[in-house]
């Protein structure tokens, strides 16, 4: 399960729990609870769809960073070691 599909699954748990708290213990004459009641129904009735962004660029550009970083070093154009340079005077 994927998850955008658990975090629904949340969202919809929750709602349900706060009606069931609602019912519980406010009254049903009660007006803001009734109005809040009302309300939450009217969000469960709501498809949910959540969108993920994509990663791919990000994935690249980050696997290019690694490899670039993993490069020896020896690749690159090295200075002589002090102990040669020495050498190379004498």
């Amino acid at each position: 399960m994927g998850r955008a599909q658990r975090q629904c699954q949340v969202y919809r748990q929750s709602l349900q729990q706060a009606s069931a708290l609602l019912q519980d213990h406010f009254s049903e004459e009660n007006g803001q609870a009734r109005g809040l009641r009302e309300r939450i129904e009217t969000l469960s009735r709501r498809e949910v769809q959540v969108t993920l962004p994509d990663l791919a660029p990000a994935l690249k550009a980050l696997q290019a960073y690694v490899q670039q970083q993993e490069t020896p070093e020896s690749a690159a154009p090295a200075e002589p070691a002090a102990d040669e340079q020495e050498a190379q005077r004498t």
